[in-house]
């Protein structure tokens, strides 16, 4: 199977998702992506707070509408 996910996503590092020596396994791997996840999501909160506040509003007007329907 082809894998066309990855084509479209952009390269957060030079090695790709390979784990580097010193990494002794998955969790270190694991560990790694959340905290370059993490960055990137701090980083555009930064910079778009009003599409972030935006967004946890139509979440929870979402969720809210959820709650009430049961």
């Amino acid at each position: 199977m082809i894998n066309r996910i990855l084509g479209l996503l952009p390269d957060s590092s030079p090695d790709g998702l390979q784990p580097s020596k010193e990494e002794s396994g998955p969790a270190e791997l694991a560990q790694r992506q959340l905290d370059k996840l993490r960055t990137g999501m701090e980083r555009y909160i930064g910079e778009y707070p009003g599409v972030t506040i935006g967004a946890a509003v139509a979440l929870g007007v979402f969720i809210g509408w959820l709650v009430k329907r049961r």
